[in-house]
């Protein structure tokens, strides 16, 4: 029935049609007509099963990018002042989208900020669990905009100047680009605000809490299943 429609739609009578596919389409104009529409109806059923378009399923990725805290108050390896604390995050992502519009995003890995080995860096696991709001652009959701919100851990480790264990709000924007049926590449620009918790400082002593900002850089490869 939907081959029916299609014909009639590019001129093809149903006397025409006497299931002689050779004979259906009577000028190279309806014949190639008739092609591109079977190739939308295509293009269209695999955006219909792809979770990384309009269908429900889930989402599997990897993630890296540069990021860096800044804000007033720093301290220890947050330090600002002399431009040490540009760091990098790498890790797997795991997505469920929910259907054309909407992901529930987590994100596990490693973060990292300014020189390791001396009192500005320091390393350790970082997560993110959020919402993802996905706004089509084009058609069959090749490309999306991306939005997400939600709440981060992170806890980093040094040597000299201890421990920081980190509570993040996290918000993101982003650009999504679906190559075939499956395979994404996303860039997304994010920023929020971090409370770090310092323990275990040998060499400083106590130190109070302090309140950052967060800003940073990132790009996931995505494959939909």
């Amino acid at each position: 029935s939907r081959l029916g429609a299609l014909e009639s739609s590019v001129g093809i009578s149903k006397e025409d049609n006497k299931g002689d596919s050779e004979k259906v389409a009577d000028t190279p104009a309806q014949r190639n007509a008739l092609e591109a529409l079977l190739e939308d109806e295509r293009l269209s059923d695999a955006a219909a099963t792809s979770p990384l378009r309009r269908s429900s399923g889930g989402v599997l990725g990897a993630y890296g990018g540069t990021r860096t805290f800044f804000g007033k108050n720093q301290t220890s390896f947050f330090d600002n002042t002399d431009g040490g604390n540009l760091g990098y995050q790498v890790g797997i992502a795991a997505r469920y989208s929910m259907g054309a519009y909407f992901d529930v995003l987590g994100e596990g890995g490693l973060v990292s900020t300014g020189t390791a080995g001396d009192q500005s860096g320091a390393s350790g696991p970082g997560f993110l669990l959020a919402g993802q709001l996905r706004l089509p652009v084009g058609k069959n959701a090749s490309d999306a905009i991306l939005i997400a919100l939600g709440p981060g851990y992170e806890r980093y480790s040094n040597k000299l100047t201890g421990t920081a264990s980190m509570i993040m709000g996290l918000a993101r924007v982003g650009y999504r680009h679906v190559f075939g049926q499956n395979f994404g590449l996303e860039l997304a620009g994010y920023g929020g605000i971090a409370h770090a918790t310092y323990v275990d400082t040998p060499l400083h002593g106590s130190i109070p809490d302090r309140d950052s900002g967060l800003i940073g850089l990132q790009i996931d490869l995505l494959l939909g299943f």
